[in-house]
């Protein structure tokens, strides 16, 4: 009695387990692929549609950051994150993708706003940020 009752909760567990639906290759690419756009609509400004004009700056910004990060992981010592804020301000700094970010229009404030009421504009002009 106990070896049948074993063997079908194994039966009835198994089956549980094991699609009995198969799914056809394009219907699980599809399926993939609304999975990708829906994960990107859920990123930071991935529900933005960007202009022609947009996206092409975003590719360059892309492949700048791209550049930069290759550089990065062949020396750990040019990837600002992993080294001392004294040593990586220069990195950042020299950064092609900074400096672009930094021209554009609000580029260089916009994350700073929010915190304007709650430091001295003394201390933002100190740290190289003009406001």
């Amino acid at each position: 009695m106990a070896t049948s009752l074993l063997i079908l909760t194994l039966t009835l567990a198994l089956c549980r387990c094991v699609n009995t639906l198969p799914i056809t290759k394009d219907e699980y690419v599809e399926m993939r692929e609304k999975l990708l756009v829906s994960e990107h609509r859920m990123r930071v400004g991935g529900a933005l549609d960007l202009t022609d004009a947009e996206l092409r700056v975003n590719a360059v910004l892309m492949d700048l950051k791209r550049k930069e990060l290759d550089v990065a992981r062949r020396n750990v010592s040019r990837f600002p994150p992993a080294v001392h804020f004294f040593r990586s301000k220069e990195l950042v700094d020299n950064s092609e993708v900074f400096k672009i970010i930094r021209s554009m229009p609000k580029g260089r404030p916009m994350f700073c706003e929010d915190r304007l009421t709650q430091c001295a504009a003394g201390f933002m002009v100190c740290v190289g940020i003009s406001i």
